[in-house]
Parts: structure tokens; sequence; C-alpha cells
């Protein structure tokens, strides 16, 4: 049996992550959406998504010898071409750069709810998702 389960369970995890930033960034970048609240808003969720797909495709390119690269536009349905770790590192990179654009954009663009988020908010959704039970890793609680 070995560690095979404990293996794919980190792989999933991980291309489940690039596969539902993939799908928010989509999202967030389709005419006619808004967030409700300003650009600013957008932005920090793009922010963030672009973060956790940076962070998600360094992982498997750290641990694993290859993995799939979804971006953004591939069909949902689309598992992606398998690519060798150097590239898959580059792509994390890549996305952890568009997360730095897009945290600066947000700091400049006008409206409320971008970055910095007010330290109170932190705190207070920070306490709400540990009352619940979950990790702030695996809770989407910076996108509200």
């Amino acid at each position: 049996i070995g560690c095979g389960t404990e293996q794919r369970r980190v792989y999933d995890d991980m291309s489940e992550v690039t596969r539902t930033t993939s799908n928010v960034l989509d999202r967030t970048q389709a005419d006619g959406f808004s967030l409700e609240a300003s650009e600013a808003r957008r932005l920090r969720a793009e922010a963030i998504a672009e973060f956790a797909r940076g962070l998600a495709l360094g992982y498997l390119a750290l641990v694993y010898d290859s993995a799939a690269i979804v971006t953004q536009g591939m069909d949902s349905e689309d598992a992606g071409e398998l690519r060798g770790y150097m590239e898959v590192m580059d792509s994390a990179f890549v996305g952890l750069d568009r997360a730095i654009a897009a945290a600066n954009a947000s700091i400049a663009a006008t409206g409320s709810s971008g970055f910095p988020i007010p330290s109170e908010r932190k705190t207070t959704r920070m306490r709400q998702a540990l009352m619940r039970g979950h990790s702030s890793a695996g809770c989407p609680i910076w996108i509200t």
C-alpha cells in the first residue's frame, strides 16, 4: 500500500487549487462581473487568487517531477498537459508576479475593500474562521 494515497491527495489538492483559482480569475475578468463594492475589491480578489495559484504550482514543482498547468481560459473539463517541474515553477513565479501587480493595482484603485485590509477586519475574520474549525489556508475568508 505504501504512501501512494497520501501523496496523491497532496497532488490532487494542489491541482484543485490551480483549477479553482483559474476559474475565479476567469469570472473576475469577464465582462459585466462586479463584486458590488469597487474595482479595488475585484483586484484584491484577483491578487489573492493569483497568489494561491502561484503557491500551489510552486509546491507541485518542489515536490513532484511534473504537474499540469491549468490557466485562465481553459475549459473546466480540460485536465491540462503534464509539464516538467521547471516549467511548473516558472508558471508559479508568473502567478506570484501577477499577484503582486494586482495587489499594487488594488492599492492604487478607487473604492473600498482593496488592499491594505484593515487590521480589525483581518482579526475578526480569522477569529470567526478559527471558531468554525477552519484553517486560514482552507477557508476563502479574505475575498468576502
